[in-house]
């Protein structure tokens, strides 16, 4: 009689022989693909995965109990120049229900020939990334193609050579915010005005100190600021750049679905809403580089004096005498004009506008309770 298991085939006694060469051999064609180690913040909440095993960074409070952590302390190995992009069908984000994106681009220029419904071959021409093809919650015009940008981070900790290697995906709203000034004077920045901070400060490496990434609590939605941290030492220095010299950044800051199940969502892929608040795009604005010294300002040419109505004027060319004095007082008034700009100008030169001071180099100092909490976790992985 029959076997009807479908499973009775992997009897070792009905294995041909071919197939145990190819097993013995160690050849395959069937390649699972790895998992992504990633830092995440779903629902403002930092977690973090480790070959597919995903725990909440918490810490104990003042009342003992667990809260979660809301300041990570990481050291910024690399990033990816370029924005990606996806798109999801749909125009909320279900945590119950995981998928890949059906279209998605690694530099925000040309789409992956790989998506399953690839929406256009060119970024720039797509009507899924054009403001309005969605709606958020509130009601406001959002793109329906979201953008993102990826870092690999490592935890700060004791000893960077243990610590794993992180991806971590931050949204559009994270990524570039040119117009808060009153965060940047706190030391708080959206990533991209971050980089321009750093390389003001003539910082060589993003890797050069740690970064602290912290919610804003203004917002509903998760939105990141960057702050410095503390210098790193030579050893750990020389940590991360071995980590960039290995290659191992380069799938880890792909965008990249292909290979993935349409009903599966990666580690370190979750679907924002960050749309609540659409920020200028960079493209669109100055970067900002260290304040230039302010030109000199010219006074300007004294304002020229109307003709008089033709009964006044005089005769043969010659100025009445009130023209003469009328002239004389518009002359006075502009002499007194460019001293009052001269002297405003040395008052900016010798009193510049307050700006935000540098941090100094500070020794390495202990770690604030939320790195701690993080250094604990990793630490218990260790030992698992």
């Amino acid at each position: 009689m029959a076997n009807n298991n479908p499973m009775a085939i992997f009897d070792p006694a009905q294995t041909p022989a071919h197939v145990k060469a190819a097993q013995e051999a160690g050849t395959s064609n069937i390649v699972t693909r790895s998992q992504v180690n990633a830092l995440t913040f779903p629902g403002k909440v930092w977690s973090i995965t480790i070959d597919g095993s995903k725990k909440p960074l918490l810490r104990a409070g003042q009342d003992g109990e667990e809260e979660a952590v809301q300041v990570v302390d990481v050291v910024i190995v690399a990033y990816n120049e370029n924005r990606g992009r996806a798109y999801y069908p749909g125009s909320t984000y279900d945590p119950n229900s995981p998928k890949v994106p059906v279209c998605w681009s690694n530099d925000g220029v040309t789409s992956s020939p790989n998506g399953s419904e690839r929406q256009s071959e060119k970024c720039s021409t797509c009507p899924q990334a054009i403001k309005g093809s969605r709606q958020t919650d509130a009601g406001k015009p959002a793109a329906a193609c979201r953008v993102h940008r990826y870092l690999a981070v490592i935890p700060r900790s004791k000893d960077l050579s243990t610590s794993p290697l992180l991806r971590l995906q931050i949204p559009q709203t994270s990524d570039f915010d040119g117009l808060n000034k009153e965060a940047q004077a706190k030391g708080l920045f959206a990533f991209t005005n971050y980089l321009n901070f750093l390389k003001s400060r003539r910082v060589p490496f993003t890797y050069s100190l740690t970064t602290k990434i912290r919610f804003d609590n203004t917002k509903q939605y998760p939105k990141l600021w960057f702050s410095p941290g503390r210098w790193l030492n030579p050893d750990e220095d020389a940590v991360c750049a071995e980590i960039v010299a290995s290659g191992v950044l380069d799938d880890l800051l792909k965008t990249d679905f292909s290979g993935f199940a349409g009903t599966q969502r990666p580690p370190g892929i979750t679907e924002e809403d960050e749309a609540e608040d659409e920020t200028e795009d960079e493209d669109n604005v100055v970067i900002e580089q260290p304040a230039p010294k302010a030109a000199p300002r010219v006074a300007p040419a004294p304002a020229p004096v109307s003709k008089p109505p033709p009964a006044t004027a005089a005769k043969n060319g010659k100025q009445t005498a009130a023209q003469k004095k009328a002239e004389a007082a518009a002359a006075a008034a502009a002499a007194r004009k460019a001293v009052v700009l001269e002297d405003d100008e040395e008052k900016e030169e010798a009193e510049p506008a307050p700006k935000v001071a540098p941090k100094a180099a500070p020794a390495p100092a202990p770690a604030p309770v939320g790195s701690l909490a993080l250094d604990n976790i990793l630490k218990d992985w260790d030992d698992e």
